[in-house]
């Protein structure tokens, strides 16, 4: 109260309950992890005032994302991997995957972002956005290298035969098919390591805390 000062007004929490939130509150992508009561008395030239003070910290809703976000991206990057196991010379159908599958995930990766308020620092799912299509950028190079190399061939009595090039870019595609799912596992693992370290900060208020959203009041 900037209208009087604290000696003809102070502002009081109750000392049970102090802050009265109904059972059925939800709202939509969030949920109310906590709430903490405390003063904020100020001090002016004019004398002290008495100042109430709270602050809600609502926890994402890790599901809506999981369904809307995280799943659709991990589709798109293995169907990218689809195209190690197409035949070389099916060059339509290899470049038609790796762009369509790229194409797709830059549009999820713009509506994301929409659907997100701005904010200054890289969050974790810009993270996972911006790995996801790397992922799928690396298939479809790999793809055009695999094929550039599958053009030379020999020509011998009228036939054509495979060159040491050709040899290569087939353990290419063969090595793709292993390398690229082990290394998608293993950013997976650090991914959601990292945010359930997140998680455990949010809950117990130690560390950062990227996966919680704190409205003071």
């Amino acid at each position: 109260s900037y209208g009087w000062t604290t000696d003809d007004l102070k502002y009081q929490w109750k000392k049970e309950d102090p802050v009265q939130i109904t059972n059925d509150l939800h709202l939509p992508r969030f949920t109310l992890e906590k709430y903490v009561s405390d003063y904020c008395n100020i001090k002016t030239n004019t004398g002290e005032y008495s100042c109430l003070t709270v602050d809600l910290t609502f926890k994402r809703e890790f599901s809506y994302y999981l369904l809307t976000i995280y799943v659709p991206c991990c589709m798109l990057v293995i169907v990218s991997w689809v195209s190690f196991w197409l035949d070389p010379n099916a060059v339509p159908a290899r470049v038609s995957l790796g762009v369509t599958t790229l194409l797709t995930m830059s549009t999820q990766q713009a509506s994301i972002n929409n659907s997100l308020p701005p904010v200054a620092y890289t969050k974790a799912i810009d993270v996972w956005t911006g790995v996801c299509i790397f992922f799928i950028f690396s298939a479809f190079a790999i793809c055009v290298l695999v094929n550039w190399l599958g053009k030379e061939k020999k020509e011998t009595n009228g036939n054509y035969h495979p060159t040491g090039k050709t040899n290569l870019s087939l353990m290419i595609d063969y090595t793709s098919r292993i390398i690229f799912p082990l290394l998608f596992f293993t950013f997976n693992v650090i991914y959601w390591v990292s945010w359930q370290s997140d998680n455990y900060a949010c809950e117990s208020d130690v560390g950062e805390q990227t996966n919680c959203i704190q409205i003071h009041d």
